[in-house]
């Protein structure tokens, strides 16, 4: 009998183990899934799963922190006004094609209303609205232009994720930029 378990280091396992949580998050979200589920898509025990992420919460936020660092990452190719807004179009739309699941597990979290999370997710908000209005030409005091910029955002995410014709998809961002003066 194969063993379907995988030899991997450390810190390869908890990047695997993130990635799934991610997976299962997207499909069940942040509130439903568990180490459990993790652990069966691992083909590992889930005293494995328990062994690098003590608690629910551990798991949450070290998913959570994973999603926040790549859309930080974003904004590190970001210029200033308009144009700095189509690069951070390119980079949403690399994350939609390549890490599907992230997107989906960060939609997912947009909207638990009830759960613990929702704290964290104003405060990442409130990070993503400052970082966007502070590299528009001129920012708006209520941020408004950044927040219609975060609002097309998931417009945008779901759009791909639910297969849009790319004409209607640029489109809607050339609407947009027109509406934010470019």
């Amino acid at each position: 009998m194969s063993s379907t378990r995988q030899r991997l280091s450390p810190e390869d396992r908890r990047k695997q183990l993130i990635e799934l949580a991610m997976q299962v998050f997207a499909k069940d979200g942040l509130e439903r899934a568990g180490h459990g589920d993790i652990a069966k898509l691992a083909g590992v025990s889930t005293a494995t799963v328990f062994n690098y992420f003590p608690t629910r919460e551990d798991l949450v936020e070290a998913v959570l922190e994973h999603i926040r660092a790549q859309v930080r990452g974003m904004f590190a190719l970001m210029g200033d006004g308009m144009m700095g807004v189509r690069v951070l179009v390119a980079g949403f739309d690399h994350l939609i094609t390549t890490q599907p699941d992230l997107i989906k597990t960060f939609l997912r979290w947009s909207v638990a209303f009830g759960d613990t999370n929702r704290a964290a997710f104003l405060a990442f908000q409130e990070e993503l609205l400052n970082e966007i209005s502070a590299r528009l030409k001129q920012p708006q005091k209520d941020r408004s232009e950044a927040r219609i910029i975060l609002g097309a955002a998931d417009m945008y995410a779901l759009m791909k994720l639910d297969n849009t014709p790319e004409d209607i998809i640029a489109r809607f961002v050339d609407r947009l930029l027109s509406v934010l003066g470019e």
